[in-house]
């Protein structure tokens, strides 16, 4: 069976694949909306079935949709990747990153205003997601502080 070679990765992928599924490299050129959003579907079903060095390879190089309506669909493709609790673990810190490329993407090629409004819900979850990190790290680190005053208590008082 003849294997599309990636040219950037070296992957070899199927003969109808439109992205790599072991970089999330576009393998076609896309002429229109409905074929870049076939792309995006299939970036999003290889990251379903990878484990997590494939999806974090995939999350943050996978290509980025040119049309608006594409960046947008991926944007929330990408919330959907976000696990809220577990901020610090993949692919959840790999989709936050590709979130933040598509919320630019948008500011600097889109100005309708369903783009508008995408990019206003994308830096809401961005910052939710931000302010829920440093709080598991502040809890982090007074958790690890009390420890360390428990263990004083106990051995050198």
């Amino acid at each position: 069976m003849e294997k599309k070679i990636c040219s950037t990765c070296g992957g070899a992928n199927r003969t109808n694949q439109s992205v790599c599924e072991y970089c999330g490299t576009l393998l076609i050129e896309t002429d229109s909306v409905e074929e870049e959003i076939h792309a995006l579907n299939e970036l999003h079903n290889s990251l379903i079935n990878a484990d997590n060095k494939i999806q974090k390879k995939l999350l943050r190089n996978g290509f980025l949709p040119q049309n608006e309506k594409s960046l947008i669909e991926a944007g929330f493709k990408c919330i959907a990747l976000m696990d809220v609790d577990d901020s610090s673990g993949e692919p959840s810190t790999s989709a936050l990153m590709r979130l933040k490329a598509i919320k630019v993407k948008l500011k600097i090629t889109a100005n309708s205003k369903e783009a508008k409004s995408a990019i206003s819900e994308f830096k809401n979850v961005i910052s939710g997601y931000e302010k829920k990190s440093a709080r598991n790290t502040v809890f982090g680190f007074i958790l690890i502080g009390a420890v360390i005053a428990a263990i004083y208590f106990i051995f050198f008082r």
